[in-house]
């Protein structure tokens, strides 16, 4: 399914006159289900798609994901299940609420 997505992708990025949108893998081992077909997603992300993408890949820390780590930003969550920390919400909420109403 994702080789699917990705082709899709690639597709979008060349005929499409709009910016690239960025690409959200949500736990691309399924859950840390999937151990003998992570290095194999990694490379299908890390070697088909555009140059100028931008992947936002969210899951559990490996040494399976070191590849994607060395080309981008990698940011920790410290509490589970939770971006954002409840004080800073309301600061948030007046510089960007505006965009969603």
């Amino acid at each position: 399914m994702l080789a699917y997505y990705v082709t899709f992708y690639n597709l979008i990025s060349i005929y499409s006159e709009e910016v690239l949108s960025p690409l959200v893998i949500d736990t691309p081992n399924q859950h840390e289900q999937a151990a003998k077909h992570y290095e194999s997603i990694v490379s299908l992300v890390m070697n088909n798609t555009p140059e100028n993408s931008q992947i936002f890949l969210c899951g559990m820390d490996s040494k399976k994901l070191s590849q994607m780590k060395g080309k981008g930003k990698v940011h920790l969550l410290e509490k589970e299940h939770a971006l954002l920390e409840a004080s800073e919400y309301e600061g948030l909420s007046e510089k960007y609420g505006s965009i969603f109403e």
